[in-house]
């Protein structure tokens, strides 16, 4: 019987990415032999009752809404599909704290972040497996067109920003919505406060080095663990708090973003921002920066092929793979990263990409104003050629496969 994968997408993620990822995956997978179906929900929960009855040896679909689904007769849909279930997460898991809640019978979990996943073995014990499998990268048609040294676009950065002031107003909104209780509002909101402080912080490496530290991490040296017991913020549970907590998470983000942005508007290179957003911040208006707004995900690949150098500010993933990274890569770019080097080491070797810090933005300050063009291209050629071997779609699906303990 031919082995059979369903891939479903029930929640959109920003720039349209998570309909496109999931039909690479489908493709790709379908190549290596597998019978493999894109279905998307789109606004009728009820459309999936057509997939019942079907056989399936995988279900994948990303930051699912599909645990949350019942049947009439109270039944969860995916325990009557019968199918294993993989939810791939690629946000930290304290954003999806509710969905990886349920005790399905064959729930799998994929993370691109090996301290998401630890997370999620560790306060999602029901999940059957959870693997660690970045997202693939596309490569554009143009990638091997255009030459370095002819690219129109010296630097790029892909992302969105949203106002830090925004996120504290949004936390205190939620802190008066969330409880009506005086004290426990004000320990929360005090925890919270403790917990941005930390974050924006970081934490010594075992080099010596300052790194972002899991904010998982940050609120176990900071919480009052009689007083979470004790329901003290709202809650007993840990992992019910940290997702509370989300919009720290999101103000660190940003705080990120603005400050290495605002460091490259001020060395006066050419930069191009693409994502929402950016309008609103004074750097916006330097005549060197160059805003062309919000794009879907699959508008944006032949910009890199175009681009010379990539600037990636990583989301907090403190152990983890953007695929804003080996996209970068594998498109021919150098790119410039806050990534760990330790999600892969064999990336992170100082040879593939130029890697930054928070607390040390000079290495980025001399990629973009003073490493030498037959450098930087050296570099670029380099990493292309790992992202080609290691981070395609066409890999990404054998390892998927390989996860998902399926042979062609």
């Amino acid at each position: 019987m031919n082995k059979r994968i369903l891939f479903v997408h029930t929640r959109e993620l920003c720039y349209y990415s998570g309909s496109y990822f999931l039909q690479q995956m489908q493709k790709e997978v379908a190549k290596l032999g597998i019978e493999s179906q894109y279905f998307s929900l789109g606004q009728d929960p009820s459309s999936l009752e057509g997939i019942l009855g079907r056989h399936y040896d995988g279900v994948v679909d990303i930051n699912s809404k599909l645990p949350y689904f019942v049947l009439e007769d109270d039944r969860r849909f995916l325990d009557v599909l019968g199918a294993p279930f993989y939810n791939y997460i690629v946000d930290h898991p304290l954003y999806h704290h509710p969905g990886l809640t349920f005790p399905l019978k064959d729930y799998h979990a994929i993370a691109i972040d090996h301290c998401h996943k630890s997370y999620m073995e560790k306060y999602y014990p029901h999940l059957q497996q959870v693997a660690f499998l970045p997202i693939g990268a596309t490569q554009s048609r143009l990638a091997d067109v255009i030459p370095y040294e002819k690219r129109q676009i010296p630097l790029l950065f892909l992302g969105t920003y949203e106002s830090k002031d925004g996120m504290l107003e949004k936390f205190r909104a939620l802190c008066r919505k969330t409880f009506a209780d005086q004290k426990i509002r004000q320990e929360f909101y005090d925890l919270g406060m403790a917990l941005l402080e930390v974050m924006l912080a970081g934490k010594e490496s075992a080099n010596g080095e300052r790194v972002e530290i899991p904010m998982e991490e940050a609120l176990a040296g900071i919480v009052d663990q009689e007083k979470l017991q004790a329901g003290a913020y709202g809650t007993r549970d840990f992992a019910v708090l940290m997702n509370y907590l989300y919009l720290i998470d999101k103000y660190v983000r940003n705080a990120r973003r603005h400050k290495v942005l605002s460091y490259v508007a001020d060395l006066k290179v050419p930069l191009t921002l693409v994502g929402e957003g950016w309008e609103k911040v004074p750097l916006a208006g330097q005549a060197q920066v160059r805003l062309l707004g919000a794009k879907r995900i699959e508008e944006t690949y032949d910009l890199l092929a175009d681009a010379r150098q990539v600037l990636d500010v990583n989301p907090l993933f403190a152990d983890g793979v953007h695929d804003r990274v080996t996209s970068a890569m594998i498109n021919g770019c150098l790119c410039c990263s806050d990534m760990s080097v330790t999600a892969d080491p064999a990336m992170g070797d100082g040879r593939h990409f130029c890697h930054y810090s928070n607390w040390n933005l000079d290495p980025l300050g001399y990629a973009l104003t003073g490493m030498p063009l037959g450098q930087q291209e050296e570099m670029a050629g380099r990493a292309k050629t790992y992202a080609v071997d290691h981070y395609s779609w066409q890999a990404h699906a054998k390892k998927l496969l390989d996860l998902m303990q399926i042979r062609p």
